[in-house]
């Protein structure tokens, strides 16, 4: 898993960071071995689509919300089954600043 983000040197020894997304990647062990590759990618087909039919009530406002909020472009699993390295990313346009 990576997060991407900026960070600066604030006042009295402190960093103020802002983060822009991130992804979920296989480890590169994974990737060389063709079966725990397939492993990964059968574990991971359709994960979204699948997660957006067993969410609660609760779970897909409070996902509304803080998408909302944020400004989140989550991964899709289309964008995922087209990326070589089988990674999914999202971005955050609205990031909170600290």
């Amino acid at each position: 898993m990576e997060v991407d983000g900026i960070i600066w040197p604030e006042k009295d020894n402190r960093l103020s960071v802002v983060f822009n997304g991130g992804s979920l990647m296989p480890a590169p062990s994974v990737t060389l071995n063709p079966l725990t590759l397939q492993l990964w990618k059968d574990t991971f087909r359709n994960a979204y689509a699948n997660a957006d039919l067993n969410r609660s009530i609760v779970s897909r406002v409070t996902r509304w919300a803080v998408h909302s909020m944020l400004n989140i472009t989550p991964p899709t699993d289309l964008e995922a089954d087209l990326q070589q390295d089988c990674r999914f990313w999202y971005t955050i346009d609205n990031s909170p600043h600290g």
